[in-house]
């Protein structure tokens, strides 16, 4: 029938009943359409579970695929009430305060770390096979008690059909919302610049780079190293602290704006060797101008003081000694 198509049928109605009879708070997910209404699920779910208890499981794909943010409520396109997402549901049963009633609509999504999945990562949520929990229930639920009281579990799929892109490579979806709860339950929030940020860092860097490269422009690339590794390590330490600036396009100005400066370094160089060459390579030795080109232009063309000894000779009658030969 429609109800056991959905997977509402009745052992699992029965156990929700108890659940909510014995005390234990219970969340159910439902899916948001794509214009905003809600699925068929969710109708079945409020008879039986509160509508505190019940919340949507619709994440938001950034254009490149990855998950970076995701709405905390959405309107209902008839009634014009706001269902919360599952995260926000488990949320608010956690931590009962204010804050709760002023979350924005939509956030960024604040992962503590990898996927606790992987192999070799640090687990920043535990796992437990729902098979393993079942045959605990039957031979030592003592021990189940034990080990699950107090706690908040979440149950969802691990396997790579439910596999999510997010910054950190792929992860479950349920681990996903479980960092979600994570933020809201600890108010740990990604805040995001606005629209001004960008221009305004560019345009830093633009007056600094031109102010050193004007006074050292020698030293082009060495201050161009520094404002691009300095403006990487500047952007993950925020980032930790909860504060999300544009890497990409400062960082490729800063480099651009290098490249082109050592473009015009190196041209204006090579034509100020080529000038004293020209200059002085018909009168002096070769020594002379290679220790001139290893001189600023400026200091050549001011010269310097040194002690020196010259000697002159002459040899008596090579005038007329040399008329008479061929040369």
């Amino acid at each position: 029938n429609f109800i056991s198509d959905l997977g509402f049928e009745l052992p699992f109605r029965q156990a929700l009943l108890e659940a909510g009879r014995s005390g234990l708070k219970v969340v159910m997910e439902f899916h948001k359409e794509a214009n905003g209404a809600v699925s068929g699920m969710h109708q079945l779910l409020s008879l039986i579970i509160p509508a505190n208890q019940r919340g949507f499981t619709n994440l938001l794909t950034s254009p490149d695929g990855i998950i970076r943010r995701v709405n905390l409520s959405v309107p209902d396109p008839i009634t014009g009430k706001r269902h919360p997402s599952v995260a926000l549901a488990v949320a608010r049963l956690i931590a009962t305060d204010t804050l709760m009633e002023s979350l924005p609509e939509e956030t960024l999504i604040n992962y503590i770390g990898p996927p606790s999945t992987h192999p070799g990562n640090h687990p920043r949520f535990a796992y437990a096979s729902f098979y393993n929990v079942l045959e605990m229930a039957r031979q030592n639920p003592e021990k189940l008690r034990q080990d699950f009281n107090g706690k908040h579990v979440l149950l969802g799929f691990c396997t790579i059909d439910d596999a999510k892109a997010v910054p950190w490579g792929y992860m479950p979806g349920i681990e996903v919302h479980a960092n979600i709860i994570n933020s809201i339950v600890r108010k740990e929030f990604l805040q995001r610049g606005g629209a001004w940020v960008t221009p305004v860092i560019v345009l830093a860097f633009f007056l600094l780079q031109l102010l050193v490269y004007t006074r050292y422009a020698r030293w082009g690339w060495a201050v161009t190293f520094l404002f691009a590794t300095g403006w990487a390590w500047t952007v993950f330490q925020l980032f930790t602290s909860g504060l999300v600036l544009p890497f990409a396009a400062p960082f490729l100005f800063v480099l651009s704006n290098g490249l082109v400066e050592g473009i015009r370094v190196y041209r204006a160089t090579d034509g100020e060797r080529k000038f004293i060459r020209n200059l002085f390579g018909r009168y002096v030795n070769d020594l002379v101008i290679e220790s001139m080109l290893s001189m600023p232009v400026d200091q050549v063309l001011k010269g310097r003081r040194v002690q020196i000894c010259v000697l002159f000779i002459d040899i008596r009658g090579f005038t007329k000694f040399s008329e008479k030969r061929e040369p």
